[in-house]
C-alpha cells in the first residue's frame, strides 16, 4: 500500500462507515422518533425524560437526523422551543453511542468478515425478500457498510501499536490550529459530528496523529456539524430556527467542556501513560464529557439557552408571515438525507390532528341525535371541520408527493404509501360525519318518526365508533403504541354486531307495525350505515398503521 493509500484509508473508511450509518438511520428513524414522540410532548414530564427521549432518537443514527425530527416536532408548534433544549441535548449525547462502538471495536479487532457475511444475507434478502421486510434488509446493508468503513479505516493505514507513532503526518497538518479548523470543515462536510469522531479515532489509532491533534478534531467537528445542520433549517419558522440555533449552541458547549476537560488532564502530570488501544479512546472521551457537561447545563437552565439562541437568531418577516399560519403544515425544506425521516413524522402527527378533528365531528354527530333543537349550529361547526380536515388532508397528500420524488429507501417509500391512504380514509369519514349529521337535521325537520329504542339505540352504536376513533387518534398520535393487533378487529366486530341489530329492528318495524314511518325507518337506516362506513374506515386505517 502506498503512502497516499494509507492517509486517504481513514477518510475513505469514514465515508463509508456515513453512509451505513445514514442507512440504518432512514430504516429506523421513523419509527423510533414517533414512538419518543409522546415523551416530548408532555408537558408534565421532566426534563430528564425529554433528554431520555432525544438520545432514544439518536441512537440508531445520526445526530442530523434525530435533530431533524426534534425540530420539525418544534416547528409544527407540537414541542414549545425551551423543552426541546433537554431532547437536543440527548440527541448530542445519544448520537455518541455509533462513536463509541466504532473507537471499542474498530482498533482491537477486523470488522471485513461479518461485513462480507451481512453483504453475501442483503444481496438475496433484498432480491427476493417479501416488501414488508424492507427496513430490516436497509438495516443488514447499512450495518455491513458501516462495518466495512470501520475495518477500512482502522486497518488500512499504520500498524497500531502501543507506542502510538505521530510521525505520518508533518507538524504544521497537526497543529491545535490546523487540528480544529480541520473538525469543522470535515464535520460541515460530511454533515456528521459522529464520522468526525470516527475519523479522530481512527487516525489516532493508525499513528497518523498525536492525542492532542486528534482530541481537538473531534470536539471541533461538534459545532462543525451543527453549523451545516442550522443552514438547513433557513426556511423554517423562526420558532424551528431558534431550536436549531439551540443544538448548535450546545455542540459549542459541548466542544468547550470537553477542551477544558482535556487541558484540565494534561496539566495533572502524575497521571500514567495509558496503553495503546485504551488511548484510541480519547477522542471519544473528551466527546462524551463536553456532551454530560452540556447536558447539564441543559437540564438546569434550558430557558437560559433557549432566550440566548432566540437573540441569535434573525428576524424574517418574510418567513414568519408565511409560515406562522396554524393551518400550514410546516415541514424541513432542505434536501438532506435526514429530512425525510423527519417530514414523515410531522405528517404522521398532522394525520393524528386530522383524526382529532374526526373525532370531534362525530362527537357533534352524537349530540345532534340527542340534543335536536341545536342542530344547526352543529351542522356549521361539522362544515367548518370538514372543510378544517380537507384542507389538512391536501397539505399532507401534497408533501408526501414530494418526499416520494425524493430519493428514500423501501421502507420510506412504504410509509409515504401509507400515510397517503390514511389522509384519504380521514377525509372520508369527514364527509360521513357530514351525510349523517344531514340526514338527522332532515328527519327532524320532516317531523320524521321512528320506533322507540332507536334513540337509545343509535347513542350507544355512536360510542363504540367514537371509541375506535379515538384509538386511531391515540395511535397515529403516537399517544398508544397498537401492541395487540386484535383490539381494532374485536371493535370492528361489535360494531358490526350491533349495526345489524340496529337495522334488523328497522326493516322489522316497517314488516309489522302498519303505522311505521317508512321515511324515518330508512332514513335511520341511512344514518346506521353512514356510521357504519366511519367504522369501516377506522378499522382500515388500523390496518395501514400495523
Amino acid at each position: 500500500m502506498t503512502q497516499l493509500t494509507a492517509w486517504i484509508a481513514p477518510f475513505a473508511g469514514v465515508a463509508l462507515f456515513i453512509l451505513g450509518l445514514r442507512q440504518i438511520t432512514a430504516a429506523s428513524m421513523g419509527r423510533v422518533a414517533i414512538r419518543s414522540f409522546p415523551t416530548l410532548r408532555d408537558r408534565q414530564g421532566s426534563g430528564n425524560a425529554r433528554l431520555r427521549a432525544g438520545m432514544r432518537i439518536a441512537s440508531g443514527g445520526s445526530a442530523g437526523a434525530a435533530a431533524s425530527a426534534v425540530i420539525s416536532f418544534v416547528d409544527a408548534g407540537e414541542l414549545p422551543g425551551p423543552r426541546s433544549t433537554q431532547a437536543l441535548a440527548g440527541v448530542h449525547l445519544g448520537s455518541l453511542l455509533a462513536a463509541v462502538l466504532a473507537a471499542s471495536i474498530g482498533p482491537a479487532v477486523s470488522t471485513l468478515l461479518p461485513a462480507f457475511l451481512m453483504l453475501l444475507v442483503a444481496l438475496p434478502a433484498r432480491q427476493y425478500g417479501a416488501a414488508g421486510q424492507s427496513s430490516r434488509n436497509d438495516i443488514i446493508t447499512g450495518t455491513a457498510f458501516l462495518l466495512l468503513g470501520m475495518d477500512i479505516a482502522f486497518h488500512s493505514g499504520p500498524e497500531l501499536t502501543q507506542a502510538l507513532p505521530v510521525n505520518a503526518l508533518p507538524a504544521f497538518a497537526i497543529s491545535p490550529v490546523a487540528a480544529i479548523a480541520a473538525g469543522i470543515a470535515i464535520a460541515a462536510l460530511f454533515r456528521s459530528a459522529t464520522g468526525t469522531t470516527v475519523l479522530a479515532t481512527a487516525l489516532l489509532a493508525t499513528g497518523m496523529v498525536p492525542s492532542t491533534a486528534a482530541v481537538l478534531l473531534a470536539l471541533a467537528g461538534i459545532p462543525g456539524a451543527g453549523i451545516a445542520f442550522h443552514l438547513s433549517t433557513t426556511r423554517l419558522s423562526r420558532r424551528a430556527r431558534v431550536a436549531s440555533m439551540t443544538f448548535f449552541l450546545l455542540g459549542v458547549l459541548s466542544g468547550l467542556f470537553g477542551l477544558i476537560a482535556w487541558g484540565a488532564l494534561n496539566l495533572v502530570s502524575a497521571i500514567p501513560p495509558v496503553p495503546g488501544l485504551v488511548a484510541v479512546m480519547l477522542p471519544v472521551a473528551a466527546v462524551f464529557t463536553g456532551h454530560v457537561f452540556s447536558a447539564v447545563v441543559a437540564l438546569s437552565a434550558p430557558a437560559l439557552l433557549h432566550r440566548l439562541a432566540d437573540r441569535l437568531v434573525s428576524e424574517d418577516p418574510e418567513a414568519s408571515d408565511t409560515q406562522s399560519d396554524a393551518d400550514s403544515l410546516h415541514l424541513l425544506k432542505a434536501p438532506l438525507p435526514e429530512t425525510l425521516d423527519a417530514n414523515l413524522a410531522i405528517t404522521r402527527a398532522a394525520l393524528g390532528n386530522m383524526a382529532q378533528t374526526a373525532y370531534e365531528m362525530l362527537m357533534i354527530v352524537i349530540n345532534i341525535s340527542q340534543l335536536s333543537d341545536e342542530a344547526d349550529n352543529a351542522i356549521e361547526r361539522i362544515i367548518a371541520l370538514r372543510q378544517a380536515n380537507h384542507t389538512r388532508g391536501e397539505q399532507i397528500s401534497s408533501s408526501l408527493t414530494r418526499s416520494a420524488q425524493l430519493r428514500c429507501t423501501n421502507a420510506q417509500a412504504d410509509e409515504i404509501r401509507r400515510q397517503q391512504q390514511i389522509a384519504g380514509e380521514l377525509s372520508l369519514i369527514g364527509d360521513d360525519c357530514y351525510k349523517a349529521s344531514r340526514m338527522m337535521v332532515r328527519s327532524y325537520r320532516k317531523n320524521y318518526t321512528v320506533h322507540k329504542q332507536s334513540a337509545d339505540e343509535l347513542f350507544a352504536y355512536t360510542s363504540h365508533i367514537l371509541d375506535f376513533l379515538r384509538y386511531i387518534s391515540d395511535t397515529l398520535g403516537g399517544r398508544i403504541t397498537p401492541d395487540d393487533p386484535t383490539i381494532a378487529a374485536e371493535m370492528e366486530q361489535n360494531i358490526d354486531r350491533q349495526r345489524d341489530k340496529l337495522k334488523k329492528r328497522a326493516r322489522k318495524a316497517l314488516q309489522k307495525n302498519p303505522d311505521a314511518d317508512v321515511k324515518g325507518e330508512l332514513a335511520f337506516i341511512d344514518v346506521v350505515s353512514y356510521l357504519e362506513h366511519v367504522a369501516d374506515r377506522c378499522n382500515a386505517i388500523a390496518e395501514l398503521v400495523r
